[in-house]
């Protein structure tokens, strides 16, 4: 018999660094050149048929970046399945607050395992990129090393929202792995690119 499931995923991440422009993407809502603010929380649903045939909703919910938002942020973010933390590879200061971004994400979720994609955004700006691939692996060997919080899936990829290179991958990739750790109750390794 066939059972939908239904997940709640998170996009955090610094403003600007794309996180609209994944979700639009992914959702098959365009791209837009201009940046407009997320006020709060912007939401958007997708239904896949990924994994066993059986469907699997994604509830997606695109939280503000900005520090002014941070109180409001805490009530989107709790209880959530899966969460892409999405930085701008033109900028290093985004990377540099993941740290931050898991901090607040298991601060509204404490205890829970909650599987991770890190994402690299603006992949197609090659000549403005910042940070290089090996900068970020080591941060994840920090996390997985160190045993900060509590992740038994965590997997990196760069995109760009402006060509949709990777979009859907990542998001396939995310669900596969709150799959396995939050519906199959068993938790993959940490896994690198």
């Amino acid at each position: 018999m066939e059972k939908t499931y239904t997940v709640k995923i998170v996009l955090l991440g610094e403003g600007a660094v794309g996180k609209t422009s994944l979700r639009k993407r992914y959702l098959k809502q365009g791209f837009s050149q201009s940046h407009l603010m997320t006020l709060g929380a912007d939401y958007g649903e997708k239904t896949i048929d990924l994994l066993d045939d059986n469907p699997i909703t994604m509830q997606i919910w695109d939280v503000a970046g900005q520090p002014s938002f941070k109180q409001i942020r805490a009530r989107f973010i709790q209880n959530v399945e899966g969460a892409a933390i999405v930085f701008d590879l033109t900028r290093y200061d985004t990377f540099k607050k993941l740290g931050n971004w898991l901090k607040e994400l298991w601060k509204a979720n404490p205890g829970r395992d909650i599987p991770i994609l890190l994402i690299g955004n603006k992949v197609d700006l090659t000549k403005e990129r910042k940070i290089d691939t090996n900068t970020i692996l080591k941060f994840i060997d920090y996390l997985a090393s160190h045993k900060v919080i509590k992740i038994s899936f965590i997997n990196y990829l760069e995109t760009s929202a402006k060509t949709g290179e990777n979009v859907e991958k990542g998001f396939n990739m995310l669900i596969k792995g709150i799959y396995r750790v939050n519906i199959l109750k068993s938790p993959a390794p940490f896994i690198k690119i």
